[in-house]
């Protein structure tokens, strides 16, 4: 759906990913150099808000004339490496600072956690998407 818009959409939903970016670097890096307990789980939620941020850019970068499996593989970046993979680690990272502010977790073992589940989506997601490239 987002991939099937026209480019002035796309660059419209791209710019508002990048002021996201930007709210949640304002707010995530002060945090982060106070560098307290929980300094590891806010790098994981920044490097996942980058991202959702930065891996929607890969859709743009084909225009109409490009070859089709140019394309397609680009596409095929936005639809399964930004969606399928980075959504799933920055939820993860939210729900995980969530309970330690909950005090359901303690800040070092939700960051392994969240650590463990990235290496799963991740390389699980990109290994398990393989069977696209054929």
């Amino acid at each position: 759906e987002f991939l099937d818009m026209g480019r002035f959409w796309q660059m419209l939903i791209f710019a508002g990913l990048l002021i996201w970016l930007a709210l949640m670097m304002r707010c995530l890096l002060p945090a982060i150099r106070r560098s307290g307990p929980d300094k590891h789980l806010l790098i994981l939620l920044l490097f996942s808000s980058a991202g959702i941020g930065l891996l929607f850019g890969a859709g743009l970068l084909y225009e109409r004339d490009t070859h089709l499996t140019i394309a397609e593989y680009w596409r095929w970046w936005v639809v399964h490496l930004w969606v399928e993979g980075i959504f799933e680690v920055f939820a993860t990272a939210w729900v995980a600072w969530a309970f330690v502010h909950m005090r359901l977790l303690r800040p070092s073992t939700a960051a392994v956690y969240v650590m463990f589940s990235a290496m799963i989506f991740l390389g699980g997601g990109v290994l398990g998407t393989f069977h696209h490239l054929y």
